[in-house]
């Protein structure tokens, strides 16, 4: 457990390493407060070929862009994870991920069984994913609220490829200045 972590840097700032490739995270909680003029993410910024398990956020992540647990994963599979914390940008905010890329679709390199509980608020939001490249979100439910600017969606902000399969959002969807929404997947 990552506990009363306190960080406020013009920087970009990660709760715990910039990258990581070919790494487990199991059984990880991130606490307390992540501040950044930049970018913010709870757990690390680049995650390639790596595999999450009971992943939690509870830290309150603010930042230009601020996401939940990473900003840019390629090839990993996310299990059993969540974020209970309030994630607030000036532009892209999400409680998981910014970008989920798989280079081939399959069902193994999937977020499966993963819950967003928290407030996100940012020009562009949403409850897991901004862009998601095909990737399969599985089994996985928003209850959060979403907030945002201009565009915002439950679950996925921009899918290229990959399937939502028995997954819900139930959180409210506010959009401030346009129609740019969906409560599932935007676009």
């Amino acid at each position: 457990k990552i506990d009363n972590i306190y960080i406020n840097s013009p920087e970009a700032v990660c709760g715990f390493a910039a990258s990581a490739t070919c790494s487990t995270f199991k059984n990880v909680t991130i606490c307390g407060y992540i501040k950044s003029s930049n970018l913010a993410v709870g757990l690390v910024d680049n995650l390639f070929s790596s595999d999450l398990y009971n992943v939690q956020n509870k830290a309150t992540i603010e930042g230009e862009e601020a996401f939940g647990i990473s900003a840019n994963v390629t090839e990993t599979k996310v299990d059993y994870c969540a974020n209970y914390g309030k994630i607030t940008a000036i532009n892209l905010a999400s409680g998981f991920f910014g970008r989920f890329n798989v280079y081939e679709e399959n069902d193994v390199l999937s977020i499966s069984k993963c819950a967003n509980y928290g407030k996100i608020t940012g020009s562009t939001a949403s409850g897991f994913v901004i862009d998601c490249y095909n990737a399969t979100l599985i089994n996985s439910i928003n209850y959060g609220d979403i907030e945002g600017g201009g565009s915002a969606a439950g679950l996925i902000y921009k899918f290229f490829g990959g399937k939502v399969i028995k997954s819900i959002s139930i959180g409210n969807i506010t959009i401030y200045s346009s129609n740019n929404y969906g409560g599932l997947v935007y676009d």
